[in-house]
């Protein structure tokens, strides 16, 4: 005999054969036993000789009458649900599935209905002794054989027929099958417990409803697996070996189950407060409960709310990084490739104009010469910082004045676009030391710079000032303008955006940081840099 289908016929006697035999066993024991009528006593009231929450709004209304229309409702929608479904192939497998819902609902309602009319069913409230005239069912000289075996509530098993829900579970390949039990049983006894109080079952009726509800499931289901209509396994191998998965089901079946707790906690404050006159105390004691689990489960609720949107906003922000990180990573990639594009004709372009300058003589003296060599060398940082991104540093350091790096940005900048702004220095050290590369600190320093005179209007002042602040040196960068400007204040078109998310990225790497504000129609950045030490000459 195979693994598999010995762990199938062991799932079949343990987890069917025993429950289906012990609860039986339990139903014929407290139908013979004096608990059966005892425990209907605290709900009757001997003055008035009925059941008086019988006609309650909440326990005839809402769990008897809501509660069948509610099945009624549900299992309709299955029925309607199955029909439109079945020959779509797309929904199929849930037409399926509402199929055997439906009929698992159908059947066992209809299996305890005909049981109840064999067994010539007795409501205890028409019982003498709680207000009727009929014999207790197994009074002496009242007995007949359906007596001894007992018979289920109808209501109770509507309820108790969800348990059907397991073999959906299984049919959907779900690891926590057991759960998808809890709708199903606890609408069940919340339907008996409601029942109970009404003094319309006792409690013998509920477990034959269990049983009936659970064989009826059982059968169905294999007979649906031999007709194709319904896919389940007991036993999957690899099932088991996948990684554990989110299962979307598990919040229904949770929060429904807890619904019916709290409908059930609701119920048993009514019938507490009714045993009140027989047992006192009983109903005050459950209202401190009521109160210590109430304000407890309220608060562990929003506990665990405030929790999962905090852990949704962390997995949000974890995701929108890593994409970012994704984006950097094929943009350096692509980056790399052009900077490698662009070096082999820029040193072309070196080569050609060195050539001309020797044979052109008027070249050498050129107004433009300068400008041409601060613009190939701009080019050349640029290039050059590329490849410092693309691939990791060597781990050597250079020391590099950022005081002078600023100053020759300066200068570059003026030639650029004489007259149009002026930079002046508030506070001018004569060195600031700090451990970065020059090329990777020039352009950090001219895309602030740049930013700064493109959003100041014509004439305006760039304020510069340079000093030590807790271990880092402080370029504060002040220009006239706004953060939220669309446009440069010269009107030309805007680039790509990406010098200052760079320069952020070259500060964060050597440590420091680049901060914008904005007060008054005036725009700082500041740009730290930490302290490096200058060796002794």
């Amino acid at each position: 005999m195979s693994p598999s289908r010995a762990g199938t016929l062991t799932w079949w006697s343990t987890r069917v054969a025993v429950p289906i035999l012990a609860l039986g066993a339990t139903a014929v024991l407290i139908g013979r036993s004096s608990f059966d009528r005892a425990s209907l006593v605290p709900f009757f009231d001997a003055a008035t000789q009925t059941f008086p929450l019988r006609r309650d709004w909440f326990f005839e209304n809402v769990l008897h009458i809501g509660g069948k229309w509610a099945v009624i409702a549900c299992t309709a929608a299955l029925i309607v649900g199955a029909a439109f479904g079945w020959r779509n192939e797309a929904r199929s497998r849930n037409a399926r599935r509402f199929a055997y819902l439906a009929a698992c609902l159908l059947v066992t309602v209809g299996i305890t209905g005909t049981w109840k009319d064999l067994a010539d069913q007795v409501t205890p409230w028409d019982t003498i002794g709680f207000g009727g005239k009929k014999p207790w069912p197994g009074s002496p000289g009242h007995e007949t054989p359906w007596d001894l075996i007992g018979s289920p509530g109808a209501h109770a098993s509507s309820g108790f027929a969800w348990v059907s829900l397991y073999f959906v579970g299984a049919s959907l390949g779900t690891r926590h099958r057991w759960l998808w039990l809890a709708p199903g049983l606890l609408l069940g006894l919340l339907f008996a417990l409601g029942q109970h109080a009404r003094g319309a079952h006792q409690p013998s009726h509920e477990p034959w409803s269990v049983v009936v509800a659970w064989s009826t499931a059982c059968a169905l289901a294999v007979v649906f697996r031999k007709l194709g209509w319904l896919a389940w396994n007991e036993v999957d191998p690899a099932a088991e070996a996948r990684p554990a998965t989110r299962e979307p089901a598990i919040p229904w079946l949770v929060g429904s189950s807890v619904a019916f707790l709290g409908v059930a906690f609701f119920g048993t404050d009514l019938f507490t407060e009714q045993m009140e006159s027989q047992f006192p105390g009983l109903h005050r004691t459950f209202e401190f409960a009521e109160l210590a689990i109430t304000a407890l489960g309220f608060g562990v609720a929003a506990w665990l709310l405030a929790e999962k949107i905090q852990s949704m906003r962390a997995s949000e922000a974890r995701r929108l990084e890593e994409e970012r990180e994704r984006r950097f990573q094929v943009l350096g990639r692509m980056a790399a490739s052009v900077a490698h594009e662009v070096r082999n004709p820029l040193q072309t372009v070196r080569l050609i104009v060195d050539e001309q300058r020797h044979e052109v003589a008027g070249l050498r003296d050129h107004p433009l010469q300068a400008e041409f060599e601060s613009s190939l060398e701009r080019i050349d940082r640029a290039v050059d910082l590329v490849y410092r991104l693309a691939r990791p540093e060597s781990g050597e350091v250079e020391l590099t004045d950022l005081a002078q790096a600023v100053r020759e940005s300066v200068v570059a900048l003026s030639r650029v676009a004489p007259g149009r702004v002026s930079f002046e220095w508030e506070r001018e050290p004569q060195r600031a030391i700090v451990a970065s590369p020059r090329s990777a600190l020039r352009i950090v320093i001219d895309n602030l710079l740049r930013n700064a005179a493109e959003a100041s209007p014509a004439g305006g002042r760039v304020l510069l000032e340079l000093g030590q602040q807790q271990g880092d040196w402080v370029l504060s960068i002040q220009n006239p303008g706004s953060l939220s400007a669309p446009r440069p204040a010269d009107g030309r078109e805007p680039g790509l955006g990406l010098g200052v998310p760079i320069s952020r990225q070259i500060a964060s790497n050597a440590g420091g940081g680049i901060d914008m504000a904005e007060a008054g129609g005036q725009v700082t950045c500041t740009l730290r840099w930490p302290r490096a030490v200058e060796p002794a000459a």
